[in-house]
């Protein structure tokens, strides 16, 4: 029996981007992703400028950034409401027929990590374990947990930044005070940060899925 290669997580992530090419048919595409981001940052990036300058350029900056604001979530819902349409009247079946195309691209990924060793298999299960505990307890400091409420939190700071506000009162920028805006824009960045190393957690859950079922697998096929 000849000596088989290692494996290395570069080649567990190519064949799990292959998976998620093929079973991504549900998933958001470049323009409702970038139209739901570009909606929820132009509110708060407005505002801190608005605030910085002041007077008649900053009406005009709140102007803008709120016409955008509302243009790309408008976006967003449209291309929200195409991507599902099909879903909205056969939602479980639809969700089912998903599911079957997917566990058939998942039990390839299975097939394809039985050329490893079992030893190598098992060794980067538990290292992938140690890391995603690791990135949990540092990402729980960050956040506070605010990956469990997901954008509630977002939402709660906008409304007692704007609570007041009241469409075509533009005076009322004047009140925005420059630590809030900063403050704002800090929980911003703070929001999208958490959402990034979220992302790569989720790849880590996908590896350890992978691995695990494989370990799984080969359990069951050795014989008692």
């Amino acid at each position: 029996m000849g000596l088989q290669r290692a494996l290395t997580f570069a080649e567990i992530d190519s064949e799990i981007d292959a998976y998620v090419e093929v079973t991504a048919r549900s998933q958001p595409g470049a323009v409702e992703r970038w139209s739901f981001a570009l909606g929820l940052f132009s509110g708060g990036i407005g505002s801190l400028l608005a605030t910085l300058m002041g007077g008649a350029l900053g009406l005009r900056i709140v102007q803008f950034a709120l016409a955008i604001e509302c243009a790309s979530f408008l976006v967003w819902l449209g291309s929200f409401l195409v991507r599902e349409r099909r879903t909205f009247f056969r939602v479980r079946r639809h969700f089912a027929e998903e599911l079957d195309g997917d566990y058939v691209r998942y039990r390839e990924c299975i097939t394809w990590l039985d050329a490893f060793p079992d030893n190598d298999v098992g060794c980067r299960l538990r290292y992938v374990r140690d890391r995603k505990s690791t990135m949990s307890y540092r990402l729980g400091l960050f956040t506070g947990g605010i990956e469990r409420l997901g954008i509630l939190p977002l939402l709660a700071a906008l409304y007692l930044q704007f609570r007041g506000w009241q469409f075509g009162d533009w005076s009322a920028l004047d009140q925005v005070n420059l630590l809030g805006g900063l403050l704002l824009w800090a929980l911003l960045l703070g929001y999208a940060a958490s959402w990034y190393v979220i992302g790569l957690k989720n790849r880590l859950d996908a590896y350890d899925f992978v691995l695990s079922e494989r370990l799984h697998s080969t359990q069951k096929r050795t014989p008692p």
